[in-house]
């Protein structure tokens, strides 16, 4: 459990963070005089939109996918898709009325989030290997 809000805070704070920026990008190309509103507002949209995104695909991992295909790119890749159906209609429904738009927008991103994700997970693998191998060898010397 601990690991899955860890999971989740993560990723919310990096949407945070990047809607900030995005937020004053925008307040200064549009010449809006409120820069800390416009970049507030950005800032709690992206992170209602990390919460929605990847709440639901954590809460789908942890209960359907992981304890049925276990820790596989399939399971991830799986929740990722639902978690952006879920989300997508959610987001959709909420800023434009229309879920079916929101699912086209989120699930293929959330795909190919999921898809970085597990290649991270093989690179930080295959690095953590080679550092074990490593200390190994200078331990045999």
């Amino acid at each position: 459990m601990e690991e899955t809000l860890d999971h989740l805070s993560k990723r919310v704070v990096v949407a945070g963070s990047v809607g900030s920026i995005v937020g004053v990008l925008q307040a200064l190309y549009k010449g809006h005089a409120r820069l800390p509103r416009t970049a507030a507002l950005t800032m709690l949209s992206c992170a209602l939109t990390a919460t929605a995104c990847f709440g639901s695909e954590r809460f789908l991992y942890t209960t359907i996918t992981e304890p049925l295909m276990g820790s596989t790119r399939n399971a991830l890749l799986a929740s990722h898709a639902a978690g952006g159906v879920v989300a997508g209609a959610w987001l959709g429904g909420l800023y434009l009325r229309r879920p079916l738009r929101g699912v086209v927008f989120f699930t293929p991103a959330m795909i190919l989030l999921g898809y970085g994700e597990w290649q991270l997970r093989a690179v930080r693998k295959h690095v953590e290997k080679e550092m074990r191998e490593k200390e190994k060898r200078e331990a045999a010397q």
